[in-house]
């Protein structure tokens, strides 16, 4: 999806070049747009992303999630909204992949990671990676990770919706919870969920549940 930066129309792209008959110029990174020009310019390479680049004007800032993160070596970046530099990223602090859009909120980015059923997030692999699978996370304007939900708080869940707001709670869901071969414990998978801004879970829904 397409949103707006200053005078550019920016987006990111994840270019599955296995499905592509003939692959394009640019299966990585983000462009920009400009109406003025008529022109696109690239303004990073590497990262691919499928959600939406989060531009936040009060930060002057934008917030960009990866789908590669085990590939780009870090899972975020955060970018000057003018001149599209790099201010900070994710590297060392998050290992798992995004697929869903982030949420800004009170001076926050949040944002889910997957969980894959694949030996790297399913902990087959002799790597802690697992635990930053299926996970929540907040993140500060400088790129520290200051909030977390993952499965030592007894969650576990791949954040398939992006993280929405009333202004007050974070809701958001996702799908399963795929423990490695462990399925004895409820963590939250498939299901609806009801955050406070500390990432503490107030309420949830499974589906099948009535009321």
């Amino acid at each position: 999806t397409h949103t707006v930066s200053g005078d550019y129309v920016i987006f990111p792209i994840h270019a599955k070049t296995k499905s592509c008959d003939v692959p394009g110029t640019y299966n990585s990174g983000a462009l920009a747009y400009s109406p003025t020009t008529g022109k696109l310019y690239e303004i990073a390479s590497g990262p691919q992303s499928e959600g939406v680049l989060l531009v936040q004007a009060k930060e002057n800032q934008i917030f960009w999630p990866y789908v590669n993160a085990a590939t780009a070596k870090e899972t975020f970046r955060i970018l000057d909204s003018e001149s599209f530099g790099s201010i900070a990223n994710g590297a060392g602090q998050i290992r798992a992949s995004s697929d869903s859009s982030p949420l800004y909120l009170d001076g926050i980015y949040y944002f889910g990671t997957v969980n894959s059923p694949q030996p790297i997030c399913q902990g087959t692999t002799g790597s802690d990676y697992e635990k930053d699978c299926g996970a929540i996370f907040g993140v500060d304007p400088q790129g520290q990770v200051v909030r977390r939900l993952d499965v030592d708080k007894g969650f576990r869940n791949w954040i398939t919706a992006s993280p929405v707001t009333d202004g007050t709670h974070i809701y958001t869901g996702g799908g399963a919870q795929s423990k490695g071969d462990t399925e004895t414990e409820y963590l939250y998978g498939c299901s609806l969920l009801k955050l406070d801004k500390d990432l503490n879970i107030v309420a949830s829904a499974d589906p099948g549940d009535e009321g």
